[in-house]
């Protein structure tokens, strides 16, 4: 027992020798490397200035790397000349005691989010509920100065590098539709869909521009509940059940093989009636309608229409819209016209029994009580004399249903009809493009044409503001 416990302390104390003369080389190396309160890694000699130096000719050093959100997530309060890399951008950053800057100028971080990388600037949009209801999958129509923005160079000529977003942290990107014939213009015409607008509220967007090397991601099938640009033929798009008088494709509902539709084109005795294929239950209060429209370019005649509520049957039983004054707002049964009740906008280029005038706009409704709106005037509820109708030249005409009843008429920005209480849903739900020909003639064409539910909100436009470190 006692050699035992002899060689026990023994082997105890030259353990405890081996490690006291390890913490002595330890610190005689450590000494070698620490001079003057400086640190030297991988070097006997740091330089004076320097708190640490490090020397390497194989390898180098790594600082924390975060992506944008990270960083803005979760360093808030950062000291200054805090030094990160930013995996975003792929750039060196330090924090100057206000803000990140990155390392080198050509390497500027320019970012909404991790994802958007490259643009430079934003602008908030405040869109504000004065009422006390909310909504949900709407539209919100705006309107822009992109001329200022285009002539400063901050953005591209055609607009493509716009987009709008939920906020500058996340960036979830919301869709959007740009009116291109507006663009480089004071009122450059913008939709975007928004998820939901809570009552009494007023919310953010932001809207994003200055990327050279963006594409469009303008996209109306993403942003109304209806669109057609007509880049495909309606005859085979599915957005369309067509009905032709002369049953001729080449003079009604004629496809231009690019990027709009002829309801006719200047030939006599012709008429078209397209019905979107989408039913709109509970009637169109809270509906909006935009459709990009030129007329003209013949004879002067008839007119075109964008009809609302409108019963499609008597068109599918008997195949065949009217000709001539009726705007083919009626059904043709070989011999005679045939009601088709519903509300309708009509542009009428030539002046019938019925009309006020030979170029005027009007609100239709026709019922079994009133129809045919080239005998019977009491089919107007309401009417303005314009040259709009038929001058040949392209434009914007928006038309809103108010909850309520009111229906407004809009061309160019310009409210043009206005009349109150005049819609009560008759649950036909179905809405369509007409146009006809008669013993005189035009062309009645459409770029396109967006079907979507509206919020009564305000929209305002902030400061502009940098996404560039």
């Amino acid at each position: 027992m006692e050699a035992k416990w002899l060689f026990d302390s023994l082997f105890m104390i030259r353990m405890m020798c081996r490690r006291l003369l390890y913490s002595v080389v330890l610190l005689w190396v450590v000494s070698v490397f620490v001079t003057a309160q400086n640190v030297g890694i991988g070097i006997a000699n740091p330089h004076p200035y320097a708190r640490l130096e490090v020397w390497d000719t194989m390898r180098g050093v790594l600082i924390p790397r975060l992506t944008k959100t990270q960083r803005d997530l979760y360093l808030g309060n950062p000291p200054e000349g805090l030094i990160i890399y930013n995996l975003t951008c792929h750039v060196l950053q330090y924090y100057n005691g206000s803000k990140w800057v990155s390392a080198t100028r050509t390497d500027s971080c320019c970012t909404c989010g991790d994802t958007l990388v490259g643009w430079r600037w934003f602008i908030p949009v405040v869109i504000t509920n004065n009422t006390g209801l909310g909504y949900s999958q709407v539209v919100v129509r705006m309107t822009i100065n992109t001329q200022a923005l285009i002539s400063s160079g901050k953005m591209q000529s055609d607009a493509r590098d716009l987009r709008f977003v939920t906020d500058l942290l996340s960036c979830g990107e919301l869709c959007y539709w740009v009116d291109l014939s507006t663009v480089n213009t004071t009122s450059t015409v913008v939709w975007v869909r928004l998820d939901t607008i809570p009552p009494l509220s007023s919310d953010t967007i932001y809207m994003l521009y200055g990327n050279p090397g963006a594409t469009s991601a303008a996209d109306g099938t993403c942003t109304f509940d209806f669109f057609d640009d007509f880049t495909t033929n309606p005859d085979v798009s599915g957005n369309w059940t067509i009905f032709r008088r002369a049953n001729d494709p080449a003079s009604e509902c004629k496809w231009d093989g690019v990027s709009s539709v002829y309801l006719t084109t200047a030939v006599n005795g012709r008429g078209c009636a397209a019905f979107a294929n989408i039913t709109v239950a509970g009637g169109f209060e809270g509906w909006a309608f935009e459709v990009r429209y030129r007329a003209g370019g013949g004879t002067g005649a008839d007119g075109w229409a964008l009809a609302f509520d409108k019963n499609i049957q008597p068109y599918s039983t008997w195949g065949s819209p009217s000709a001539g004054g009726s705007i083919a707002l009626s059904a043709f049964d070989g011999n005679g016209l045939v009601l088709s009740e519903g509300y309708a906008i009509e542009f009428d280029n030539w002046l019938n029994n019925a009309d006020p005038s030979a170029n005027h706009i009007a609100i239709i409704k026709e019922t079994n009580a009133c129809w045919d709106v080239s005998a019977n005037a009491c089919t107007h509820l309401a009417f303005v004399n314009t040259g709009v109708t038929e001058d040949n030249v392209w434009h914007l005409t928006t038309v809103k249903i108010v909850p309520g009843g009111d229906i407004k008429v809009s061309v160019d920005g310009t409210v043009m009809l206005s009349g109150l209480n005049l819609y009560t849903p008759m649950g036909f739900g179905r809405f369509a493009l007409t146009a006809a020909t008669g013993g005189a003639n035009n062309n009645h064409q459409i770029d396109y044409i967006a079907a979507y539910r509206f919020a009564p909100v305000t929209v305002s436009l902030g400061t502009e503001g940098s996404l560039c470190e």
